[in-house]
């Protein structure tokens, strides 16, 4: 449904005229209308997730549309449980504005009366400015940390449960199976790397089901050049520009929606195996993944290894140049088997050490903790950790998340043991009949 901008005009005056008197009586109870997404004044190329709210008044009780300007009224959906309203537009073909800035209305027709109140944004077609080049060394891009918003600890959040996830899939085939029936309702991370042919609807779908079901959802971006140096995981973009295209990709799907994102797994703490120019890129480009996805409505935490990996001193030198500052803080024993206990030793120190950020630590697989001969691709006896909570009674974790998803293999590494990423049932079961009670 569409109203044309003189249709608009008409309604606007005849709720002026007919209810002039009505609308001075309750002029200072009106509700407003709130803008959810986009973020004012951010950077779009293709799709963009538009959404809003009304305080002060039931869903039942007003329509909500969107223009761009002083075009025709283009109705949105509102759904009756949240009272969000969202409509899905496309700015690919946008063109008409000279400096590429669009005013976007948000509407609400009030049906008592047919009064209509709005608010606005402003996004801007194309892509931000890059701010430094990948090839600076860190000390002279660093971008001021009072510009990055960070957003509060994860409180009062609701991790996501995906019931279109890999092991969800895996339970639809398998349905019997207790270890399937177990992690299919936990919150497991979404990962995101060169194998998306279309990253940016990806990440869009994936949160665009979180947003629905009013939950937090957490993705890894995992995309690096060099990623894993060449070890069972090796891939990642092949120059640095083309990483930061897709990072800013990533950003458009998530569309300054409300987000976890853990940054580069093993990508500070593993990059011993670069040359000295490599790791200015990869500190620098860090930094810039940082500046942005960071949002109001995200949280940004930077890999930073395991506790038997990297020294706290060594750690926390890298996380400054990367950008730690402008994070919310940095993510531990992603994809590992470190017990929590040691992770938050380790994490406490390393705090200390960049400015007391908080940490989350993946308890995916750490139930029992590492095998004795420190094997980190698929060892046997391991079992599941902790379950994703936000209750972590540890004022700098912020979160128990399960980042790697069990089940899936490091890497062909063992007897049976398929490519990295893909499912191993068998391994699965091991880690829930071993699970930490």
């Amino acid at each position: 449904m569409a109203i044309s901008a003189c249709a608009a005009v008409a309604i606007t005056l005849a709720a002026f005229v007919f209810n002039s008197k009505h609308q001075q009586v309750h002029a200072q109870s009106l509700p407003t209308v709130q803008p959810t997404s986009p973020i004012d004044n951010s950077y779009h190329t293709g799709l963009v997730t538009l959404s809003s709210q009304v305080d002060g008044a039931l869903p039942d009780t007003y329509e909500m549309f969107w223009a761009v300007g002083n075009g025709e009224w283009n109705k949105m959906t509102t759904s009756v449980s949240t009272g969000v309203s969202m409509a899905v537009i496309d700015t690919s073909t946008w063109n008409w504005q000279q400096d590429n800035r669009y005013v976007i209305r948000y509407i609400a027709l009030l049906k008592d009366g047919w009064r209509p109140i709005e608010s606005s944004l402003v996004i801007n077609k194309g892509t931000p400015p890059l701010q430094t080049s990948a090839t600076v060394p860190p000390s002279q891009t660093t971008s001021t940390p009072e510009l990055i918003p960070v957003s509060p600890k994860l409180t009062h959040d609701v991790l996501y449960v995906d019931s279109e996830g890999t092991v969800a899939k895996q339970l639809s085939r398998n349905p019997q199976n207790q270890s399937l029936q177990y992690m299919a309702k936990q919150s497991t991370a979404h990962w995101y790397g060169d194998w998306n042919t279309n990253v940016s609807s990806d990440v869009d779908n994936y949160i665009s089901r979180a947003t629905a079901a009013n939950a937090t959802p957490t993705i890894v971006m995992y995309n690096i050049p060099g990623r894993d140096c060449g070890n069972y995981s090796a891939g990642g973009a092949t120059t640095y520009d083309k990483y930061i295209d897709w990072v800013r990709q990533v950003a458009d799907g998530i569309n300054g929606r409300n987000v976890t994102i853990i940054v580069e797994p093993d990508a500070l703490a593993a990059m011993d195996c670069l040359s000295s120019s490599e790791r200015h890129q990869r500190i620098n480009a860090i930094s810039q993944v940082v500046s942005i996805v960071k949002t109001v409505q995200s949280r940004v935490y930077i890999d930073a290894g395991h506790s038997d990996w990297q020294s706290t001193a060594t750690m926390a030198t890298r996380l400054k140049s990367a950008g730690i500052a402008k994070a919310n803080g940095f993510s531990l024993n992603v994809s590992n088997f470190r017990t929590t206990s040691e992770s938050i030793t380790y994490g406490n120190s390393l705090s200390a050490k960049v400015g007391d950020k908080h940490f989350v630590v993946d308890t995916s697989r750490n139930g029992n903790g590492a095998s004795t001969n420190n094997e980190w691709c698929n060892p046997a006896g391991r079992g599941l950790g902790e379950a994703p909570t936000l209750a972590t009674g540890k004022s700098l974790v912020d979160a128990y998340l399960w980042i790697k998803t069990p089940g899936d293999s490091d890497g062909a590494c063992g007897s049976g043991a398929p490519p990295a990423g893909q499912w191993w049932q068998s391994y699965a079961d091991m880690l829930y009949i071993n699970r930490k009670s």
